[in-house]
């Protein structure tokens, strides 16, 4: 089981996101339910998630991320 917080905040610190030069902001509350995920696969589908909201936003457009919890699923929002 993994924090979402955590493994959204070592994608943010990769030098290929924060070369992006875009505004990122994470809004995810500490108590968030860890959740049993594959950290690997999981960093590179955020990656890639944010990397296109980049290719497909107007320049310095803000990028917004979250998760919260709905129902019985987490649900991350970029």
């Amino acid at each position: 089981f993994y924090s979402l917080k955590d493994l959204i905040n070592h994608v943010l610190s990769s030098s290929s996101i924060r070369m992006l030069k875009r505004p990122i902001t994470v809004h995810i509350r500490d108590n968030l339910p860890r959740v049993p995920v594959d950290a690997m696969l999981l960093q590179e589908v955020i990656h890639n998630l944010i990397d296109n909201a980049v290719k497909f936003t107007p320049p310095n457009t803000p990028i917004d991320i979250s998760a919260q919890v709905v129902n019985d699923n987490v649900v991350v929002s970029i």
